[in-house]
């Protein structure tokens, strides 16, 4: 048998070549036009730092960008005061209300404009011009109300309100049911753990992790990479986050049983109810739905705040109004949280919530 000659073999490697790389180019485009969720990056803002009585808080002026599953891109600044919110400018003849929870109201997820608190202060405006209400956003991600509560009480003096509204979730449980974490921001990566041995794990594994320079930025250029990434080392690698856990370093974190975390809660809305008694503001505790399941943190919320004497507002019935019976519309297709509709949603059920108390 007569060998092919040599320049036709060359022209086949280059046809080849040439069809492999429109193919791969014409991928790549196809996917940075899909953006598919497999390819996006789950980034969290490197604004933290620890605090010795609530484990964490956000840095006073930090900057950063949340990044989650090639669906939201946000520009984070925190304030002066350490907040995520406009910078404050007190005038003491304007009553005060102060916002306190987890990520939903934090809102990292938002521009400041577009979270709740931020919305709910313009909704008071146009329903109640004369009040004159200011609104403040205390609000910090990944906690529950025993460090909501800490940091209430540290703002306390400063911010003198006349209520406070909780913005209560779910998963508040959870944390109530764990010792209390810290966060720290290092090397533009997030660390949450419970002691300094897992945060020297965490710090020597970012050290590990960026001398990868070249896999970092093939990561980062090209949407195939990533995804090839995902399916071959799944969803919690360092490529595609910046978020350490202890988990992530085989290490875990001790979970009470549900009863003393429901106890727990109860503690924390009772000191609540104390600190409004000494320094008199009203109370009004918001659940907060979750899209998988509505009326959860209503169903927990009433198994601990009637006993406190708080009051409860559920803003579910004018999110589902709002939401002319797609409640999907409210959140992010690839995130739990509310998108900007969802926080308008909530704001408007807010500012009902207020009313009827300056009603009283």
């Amino acid at each position: 048998m007569s060998r092919p000659r040599r320049p036709a073999l060359f022209q086949n490697i280059a046809l080849l070549s040439a069809t492999l790389a429109i193919t791969l180019g014409l991928s790549e485009v196809a996917l940075r036009v899909i953006r598919p969720s497999g390819a996006g990056l789950m980034i969290q803002p490197a604004i933290y730092q620890a605090d010795p009585e609530i484990g964490y808080r956000y840095r006073p002026g930090a900057e950063g960008t949340q990044l989650r599953n090639n669906e939201i891109r946000n520009a984070v600044r925190i304030n002066s005061w350490g907040l995520h919110d406009i910078e404050p400018e007190l005038e003491e003849s304007r009553p005060r209300i102060v916002a306190i929870g987890d990520s939903f109201t934090a809102g990292l997820s938002t521009p400041v404009e577009q979270t709740w608190p931020r919305l709910l202060e313009h909704e008071l405006a146009m329903r109640a011009p004369e009040a004159r209400y200011q609104v403040l956003n205390l609000g910090l991600d990944g906690t529950g109300p025993r460090e909501q509560i800490g940091l209430l009480e540290a703002f306390l003096p400063r911010t003198k309100p006349v209520l406070v509204l909780v913005g209560f979730f779910a998963n508040d449980l959870e944390d109530a049911s764990r010792p209390v974490m810290t966060r720290t921001s290092y090397r533009g990566f997030v660390l949450k753990f419970q002691h300094e041995t897992q945060r020297s794990a965490m710090a020597k594994q970012v050290d590990r992790h960026l001398e990868r320079r070249r896999l970092i930025w093939l990561h980062r250029s090209s949407h195939i990479v990533r995804v090839l990434f995902r399916v071959t080392r799944g969803r919690n690698d360092l490529f595609r986050t910046n978020f350490l856990k202890p988990d992530l370093i085989g290490d875990s974190v001790p979970f009470e049983a549900r009863s003393i975390g429901l106890a727990r809660l109860g503690a924390s809305f009772a000191r609540l109810r104390q600190l409004a008694s000494q320094h008199g503001f009203a109370v009004i505790v918001l659940p907060v739905p979750a899209l998988d399941e509505p009326t959860g943190s209503r169903t927990l919320l009433d198994e601990l705040v009637w006993p406190t004497g708080l009051q409860r507002y559920d803003p579910l019935p004018e999110m589902r109004a709002a939401a002319q019976g797609n409640l999907e519309s409210l959140y992010w297709r690839t995130d739990p949280h509310m998108n900007a509709k969802g926080n308008a949603a909530f704001a408007r059920a807010s500012a009902a919530a207020v009313l009827r108390e300056r009603a009283r």
